[in-house]
């Protein structure tokens, strides 16, 4: 959904799945600082799609980019 249609919540959806998919199970909220634990590839997966989330001005994208102090790149 986010190549196919440009669905900026698809976007973040990236961004939770893989942090999720690294955290501890059953943890309610993705953690953040997670993102400094993926490998190069990874981050520039995400990152991809976070920026392309907050051209689509997807709020949660763009607090994330935020977040991790890639709103200016």
């Amino acid at each position: 959904m986010a190549d196919k249609y440009n669905h900026g919540d698809a976007c973040h959806d990236i961004f939770v799945q893989l942090i999720g998919s690294k955290q501890a199970p059953k943890s309610q909220k993705y953690d953040i600082s997670i993102f400094n634990k993926l490998n190069e590839g990874e981050k520039q997966y995400v990152l991809f799609y976070l920026k392309k989330g907050a051209k689509l001005k997807n709020i949660n994208s763009i607090v994330v980019l935020k977040e991790l102090d890639y709103s200016d790149n």
